[in-house]
């Protein structure tokens, strides 16, 4: 797995926390406009905060892994909780649908591959040739809802 590829994956989990904070009450639907918007600052943030975690020197290295994961699975989480919490209006809603669900998905292979690293566990190495596809996915959707920055 590419540390650049990583980085999408985080960025996009850390434009979700952006995303969230900036995010209308719980009530309202935003339009794409407004949720393009705010999820290209969640991205921009994300993208910052993954950039900052060195990456380790070996990423098959569960030693030199297992830090690295447990800096940026954090972000990824938050990141998919906030978006999670935006609510789109109903011309956005297929689109917002699939970039979120891809995000879960996203989310859930790194929070596995961080618990595969944390318990040393080798099995973990067949879920980092997952992270490429599950990145693109991502992308592919953030760009069709427009969200260019989360598809980076």
């Amino acid at each position: 797995m590419t540390n650049q590829k990583l980085s999408v994956l985080i960025a996009a989990g850390a434009a979700a926390t952006t995303l969230a904070a900036c995010g209308g009450s719980s009530s309202n639907t935003l339009s794409r406009g407004e949720l393009v918007k705010t999820a290209n600052a969640i991205c921009a943030t994300a993208q910052t905060q993954a950039k900052a975690v060195p990456p380790p020197a070996s990423i098959q290295d569960a030693s030199q892994a297992a830090p690295y994961f447990d800096q940026i699975a954090p972000i990824a989480a938050r990141e998919t909780s906030q978006l999670q919490a935006l609510k789109p209006d109903s011309a956005s809603g297929a689109d917002w649908n699939a970039f979120i669900t891809a995000q879960q998905a996203a989310n859930t292979l790194l929070q596995s591959i961080r618990q595969k690293a944390d318990a040393k566990d080798p099995s973990g190495l067949q879920y980092l040739a997952k992270i490429q596809p599950a990145g693109q996915q991502v992308a592919t959707t953030a760009t069709k809802l427009g969200a260019s920055v989360c598809a980076q």
